[in-house]
C-alpha cells in the first residue's frame, strides 16, 4: 500500500511566520494607540448587534445546504444543518485554507444522525460547495471589474485578477453543464482506482445530474448565496458604522472584495492577509489605516467566535455519537 502524502511541516511553520511577520509590519505601520482609539468608539450594544447579524447570516449560510438536501428527498431539520454548518466553517476556519477542510464533517453528521445515504450526501455537500465557488468568484470577478473601472484602490493590476476570478467561475459552471449533458468527469478520473472509487463517484454524480435537472431548487439555492452576499454587504456597512464611517455603497464593494480576495490565502483564517488587505483599503479610499485594522479585528473577532462555537458544536455532536 503506498505512503499518504501530506503536506510538509515545514511549509506550514512556513505559513505561519509569514502571517505573524505581516501583521509585525502592519502593527508597526499603525500605531496601537490609533486602533485603540477607533475601537473605543464601539458601545456593548453595537457588538450586540453586529454579533445578531451575524447569527443571521450563519443561518443563511446553511439555507443553500438544507435547500440540496431536501430536493434530494431528505428534509433534515434546519437547526441542525445550520450546526453542522458552522461545524465544519470551524474546521475549515482554523486549517490552512479557509474554504475547505470541514466539509466530510458535513456528509458524517447528515449520514450518521439522519440516515442520508453517503453518495447523495456527498452529491448534496459537492452541489453546495460547487454553487458556493460559482457565486463567490463571479462577485469576485464583477467586483473586481467595477473597482478597476471605478479606480477605487489605485494601480493594481485588477483587470488581471478579475480575469482571473472569471475563468474560475467558470470551472464549477461548466461542471455543471458537463454534469446536466450526461458527462460523468469525476467518475472517469477514478476509473483507473480501486472499483468503490468510481463507483460511488457515478452514484454522487448522477445524484447532481438529479439535481442539475431541477431548475427550481438550483434557483432557490442560487438565491440562497446572494442573501449571504446582500448580508455580507449589509453587515460591512453596518461594521463601518459603528466604527464611525459612512461610506457610499461601492466603496463597501470594494472593501468586501478585497476581504474576498484576502481569503484565498493559504494561512488558517487568511491570517495576515485579511488584515493586509483592510488596511490597503481603507488607505486607498482615503481613511486612516487604523480603520483598516479594526475592521479587520471586528471580523476576526466574529470568526474566531463562531469558529470556536461551531468547534464545541461539532465536537458535543461526535461526544453525544
Amino acid at each position: 500500500m503506498k505512503a499518504v502524502r501530506t503536506r510538509p511541516a515545514w511549509l506550514g511553520w512556513l505559513l505561519a511566520a509569514l502571517a505573524v511577520a505581516l501583521l509585525a509590519w502592519l502593527l508597526r505601520l499603525v500605531p496601537l494607540a490609533d486602533i485603540l482609539a477607533v475601537l473605543s468608539q464601539l458601545e456593548f450594544s453595537q457588538v450586540l448587534l453586529l454579533l445578531l447579524v451575524n447569527a443571521g447570516i450563519v443561518l443563511l449560510m446553511g439555507l443553500r445546504w438544507w435547500l440540496i438536501l431536501a430536493a434530494l428527498g431528505h428534509r433534515l431539520p434546519f437547526l441542525a444543518v445550520t450546526r453542522y454548518r458552522l461545524a465544519a466553517f470551524g474546521v475549515s476556519y482554523f486549517t490552512p485554507g479557509p474554504h475547505f477542510g470541514g466539509e466530510p464533517l458535513q456528509v458524517y453528521f447528515v449520514r450518521q444522525r439522519h440516515s442520508v445515504p453517503g453518495s447523495r450526501a456527498l452529491a448534496a455537500i459537492s452541489m453546495d460547495k460547487v454553487l458556493e465557488l460559482l457565486v463567490n468568484f463571479a462577485f469576485l470577478a464583477l467586483g473586481l471589474a467595477l473597482v478597476s473601472h471605478l479606480g477605487l484602490l489605485g494601480e493594481l493590476p485588477l483587470r488581471g485578477l478579475g480575469l482571473a476570478a472569471t475563468l474560475l467561475a467558470l470551472l464549477p459552471l461548466l461542471y455543471l453543464i458537463v454534469i446536466f449533458l450526461g458527462g460523468r468527469p469525476l467518475a472517469r478520473l477514478a476509473s483507473r482506482r480501486p472499483r468503490r472509487w468510481s463507483t460511488g463517484l457515478v452514484n454522487t454524480e448522477m445524484a447532481l445530474a438529479e439535481l442539475a435537472a431541477h431548475p427550481g431548487t438550483m434557483l432557490q439555492a442560487l438565491a440562497a448565496s446572494l442573501l449571504v452576499w446582500a448580508a455580507l454587504l449589509f453587515e460591512y456597512w453596518l461594521a463601518l458604522r459603528v466604527l464611525g464611517l459612512s461610506l457610499f455603497l461601492l466603496h463597501i464593494i470594494a472593501i468586501l472584495t478585497a476581504s474576498r480576495f484576502a481569503m484565498l490565502a493559504p494561512t488558517p483564517g487568511a491570517l495576515g492577509a485579511l488584515e493586509a488587505a483592510q488596511v490597503f483599503a481603507l488607505n486607498a479610499l482615503g481613511f486612516d489605516p487604523a480603520y483598516g485594522l479594526s475592521l479587520s479585528l471586528l471580523i476576526r473577532g466574529r470568526d474566531v467566535f463562531f469558529g470556536l462555537l461551531g468547534l464545541w458544536w461539532g465536537g458535543a455532536g461526535l461526544r453525544a455519537w
